[in-house]
């Protein structure tokens, strides 16, 4: 079915497919195995006291650079002696890498590196970093380290001066259409983030909006206008005075700093460009626009670089490359210089070497839009022809002007403290600021006309497959720096892609738009209360423009909201509410796939299943859904689904009711429930918050609260049904009869890294009652304060388990006191004293394995008792 909401559509995307062939995040990255030098140099334009460490997963970096650094220990490195260290994911928490981590790797569907085992490593004076990068490779702790580039500013002065701004017109005057979009569709940019990683800006011009910084420690010495220039061309105020942004009506424009000095106790900390994008990617939505306004010098750049001759993207460093590649699969448009280096990125030198890492090569694509700089048309030379400065290449996406380019900053045009201008802002920075500009715009265009979002890789098809071809001039066009975009013609392309009805202004009710529309049709309904509507026989994306809290589809009662037959339906931004029937009070689907997003359903009722939602498709899948205070006389008064798949993701049942499953039924042959909550919902017979009834299950990341049913007050898994549970948490539910936490009648289960906690069962099984053959697997999971007992009934312990009787944590280090492991504590009774210490003595001698080698080293010595009386003073 065509949708229009996060990819063009299902027609473009076959002829995505067929034009980016092994291209994208979707392929396999082709590198080299990286070689060890034996006497490894800096390579020149490189940082000649900084190093980038990437630890093996499961080395804690902080607690390495710790025993790198410390005399003392067998793992010192005297190379790193007085040197200072940050983490690459810069002020970001380890939650907030994890959340973007694992995002990423979930759209990808490959493993990534994990930014949060990165470190910078600041030497201290005299030390030799290629002696230090040698040494870190011999620790076995290290995945990979790597010298680091020195970062520049890819403008290129330019003599012509045009006093306008010419890239605003259309393709017929060599622009790309901005103002053509403003005219047409009233759009400038509304509901779109942009922010620019730069050296600095000026943040009193008086033609900018304000700036949010994420970073208030600039590097000194770099100059403000480059920043001032890039974000006037994308955002510069529509005020009648100076210049105008392509984009300037964004809801925000942020600014990182590409390098910054943060002091620190341990003395002042460099911060690098991976840090400003993923502290950039942690404040944006998918969608919005990172521009990076920096490159790196690469493997031409000579011994001594004074110039930007042989600069390269950043993403030739692999740190930079993995963050880039990390905030594409959060779905950020990333825009980044092909570089001034008069470089060919095809050249062999650029497959070789570098520590195996070939970002250039088609298919090790990072996602980003590369954007080469292309000659305006404004002064001598042939338009859209590519500039000798600029880098060329398969992997340079688009171009953009590279000089002639009018915006504020620098004072060439108008010289006035904080309200200057030039007319000569050029290099692939120039081009890369107008890129910025066109993806919002065109972004914004697709938000508020179709509700949706471009991905990055429909946003770089686009713009190449609609943009006006590069031509030869100087330089032949066969040194690849791509079209000038088109906002004009990338707008009427995805107008002509699917009709639009708009309830009201085209369609007085929505039933009156489904009837009008076709196959693969966009219903957009505005704010408003609705009647019910069916779809028969028809596939259909229908939409509020302005969300669930003011738009409603009201039942008044007594009759269904939603019937969908024979249909393939999304449904997404709208309160379904007051709705009545025997089966799918809210909403009745059977057909081949039913999906339902951000929608809250409350107050519904059935006399049999589904208050909410009663779905027999193929495929089911509710995401960022409320249910709420709906009812079912038999099941699932929240959600009952049956069918083939069920996935079900971000959502919360709370104070629903039913017989069996109050918040959701599933008899679906197999499902996926993740990052879930239910609460306080109520089951006569079985599964107070989750009811599952046959075929094969996996819920992930939920919590179940205040629950309650005679068996399973939080969950039951029953009928035939199997089910894995991971890192969920049962907490206060309760049963009349069997299993407060989770009831198992002949279904075999698995919890790991759960949590039990005070969770009470009038017969047995606070925790977890096991009936018959389910002998459920609990591994590394934690059970506190249930009752009457934790588990009732055969399970498999398959160890790393926390059975409390109390869930008493007084350090808040999520370990329960009872089972706080105390170093020192050889004898196990929660303290470290006299008796630990005279059971070391009484154990001197080979001793491996044993509790009283404290130190692992298979000899109980004097080395174990001084670690004892270490912990018994508080110092271990």
């Amino acid at each position: 079915m065509f949708r229009l909401n996060g990819q063009v559509s299902g027609m473009l995307a076959v002829t995505i497919a067929t034009s980016l062939g092994s291209t994208g995040l979707e392929s396999q990255k082709v590198n080299a195995a990286p070689q060890k030098a034996d006497a490894f140099e800096l390579p020149a334009g490189s940082e000649p006291d900084m190093l980038y460490i990437r630890f093996d997963d499961g080395v804690d970096p902080d607690a390495a650079m710790a025993l790198f650094t410390d005399k003392n220990a067998s793992n010192h490195l005297s190379e790193l002696n007085g040197a200072t260290w940050s983490r690459a994911t810069g002020r970001l928490k380890r939650s907030e890498v994890a959340l973007l981590h694992g995002k990423a790797q979930k759209t990808t569907g490959k493993s990534l590196p994990d930014p949060w085992q990165g470190l910078y490593v600041k030497l201290a004076g005299g030390m030799d970093a290629a002696v230090a990068m040698n040494r870190l490779q011999d620790t076995g702790m290290v995945n990979k380290v790597l010298p680091v580039p020195v970062s520049i500013s890819p403008y290129f002065p330019s003599p012509d001066q045009q006093p306008n701004q010419g890239y605003l017109l259309t393709s017929a005057d060599n622009g790309i259409g901005a103002e053509e979009v403003w005219n047409r569709f009233g759009i400038t940019g509304e509901g779109v983030r942009v922010c620019d990683i730069e050296s600095e800006f000026d943040d009193q011009h008086c033609d900018l909006p304000p700036v949010n910084a994420l970073g208030p420690f600039f590097l000194p010495g770099n100059g403000r206008d480059h920043g001032t220039a890039s974000i006037g061309c994308v955002a510069a105020l529509n005020d009648g005075l100076g210049t105008t942004g392509i984009a300037h009506g964004v809801d925000e424009v942020l600014f990182a700093p590409g390098r910054e000095i943060v002091q620190t106790d341990q003395g002042p900390v460099t911060r690098y460009i991976d840090s400003a994008i993923l502290e950039a990617t942690m404040n944006m939505e998918a969608g919005d626009v990172l521009l990076i306004e920096q490159a790196i010098y690469g493997p031409n750049a000579g011994e001594n670089p004074a110039n930007q001759r042989g600069s390269v993207p950043v993403e030739w460093f692999e740190p930079y490359y993995d963050a880039i590649v990390l905030a594409v699969a959060n779905g950020i448009i990333v825009i980044e210089p092909a570089g001034n280096g008069y470089e060919n990125l095809d050249d062999a030198i650029y497959s070789q070497g570098n520590g195996g890492h070939w970002p250039f090569l088609l298919q090790n694509d990072s996602g980003a839009i590369m954007v080469g700089g292309g000659r305006s048309g404004q002064s001598w030379g042939v338009s859209r022809s590519r500039h000798s400065w600029s880098n060329y290449g398969a992997t340079v996406d688009v171009q953009g002007w590279g000089d002639s380019i009018m915006t504020t900053g620098y004072g060439w045009a108008h010289n006035e403290a904080n309200c200057d201008y030039t007319d000569r802002y050029s290099g692939t920075s120039g081009a890369s600021a107008i890129l910025a500009g066109t993806t919002a715009l065109l972004q914004s265009y697709y938000k508020n006309r179709w509700n949706g979002t471009l991905s990055p890789a429909d946003m770089k098809w686009i713009l190449q497959n609609t943009g006006v071809p590069q031509r030869d001039g100087q330089n032949p066009a066969a040194e690849n720096i791509g079209p000038l975009p088109d906002l004009v013609a990338a707008t009427d392309f995805l107008e002509s892609l699917t009709p639009l009805h708009r309830v009201p202004e085209q369609h007085a009710t929505i039933q009156d738009a489904i009837d009008a529309a076709g196959n693969g049709d966009t219903i957009l309904v505005g704010p408003g209360l609705w009647k019910s509507f069916e779809v028969d026989k028809k596939n259909l994306l229908i939409q509020s423009t302005h969300g669930k809290d003011s738009t409603y589809i009201d039942g008044f009662g007594d009759m269904r909201c939603i019937l969908c037959l024979d249909s393939d339906v999304q449904i997404e931004g709208f309160t379904i509410q007051n709705c009545r029937a025997d089966d799918g009070a809210g909403i009745y689907a059977a057909g081949e796939e039913l999906t339902v997003k951000s929608c809250l359903f409350r107050n519904n009722f059935v006399t049999t299943s589904g208050g909410g939602v009663w779905s027999n498709c193929d495929k089911t899948t509710i995401e960022d859904c409320t249910f709420q205070e709906n009812r079912a006389w038999f099941a699932g008064a929240g959600l009952h689904t049956l069918g083939e798949e069920a996935n079900v993701s971000d959502c919360v049942f709370e104070q629903n009711n039913a017989d069996n499953g109050g918040g959701f039924n599933i008899r679906t042959a197999s499902s996926m429930i993740h990052n879930c909550m239910f609460m306080h919902n109520e089951a006569r017979f079985t599964g107070g918050g989750l009811d599952l009834w046959h075929g094969e299950h996996v819920v992930q990341s939920c919590y179940f609260e205040g629950n309650n049913s005679n068996k399973g007050g939080g969950v039951s898994v029953a009928q035939t049904a199997s089910a894995t549970f991971t890192s969920c948490e049962f907490f206060w539910n309760t049963a009349d009869i069997l299993g407060a936490g989770a009831w198992l009648e002949n279904a075999p289960a698995r919890f790991e890294l759960c949590r039990f906690m005070k969770n009470v069962a009038f017969d047995a099984g606070g925790a977890i009652k096991s009936s018959q053959d389910s002998n459920p697997e609990i591994i590394s999971s934690v059970l506190c304060g249930n009752m009457p007992q934790h588990i009732h009934g055969q399970y498999q312990d398959l160890g790393d388990n926390c059975l409390a009787e109390h869930c008493d944590d007084a350090n808040v280090d999520g370990i329960l006191d009872e089972c706080e492991v105390v170093q020192g504590d050889v004898n196990g009774d929660g303290n470290v004293a006299v008796d630990d210490i005279l059971a070391v003595i009484a154990a001197f001698g080979a001793c491996a394995g044993c509790d009283e080698d404290v130190n692992g080293d298979g000899v109980v010595n004097v080395n174990d008792l001084l670690f004892i009386i270490n912990c018994w003073n508080g110092e271990c």
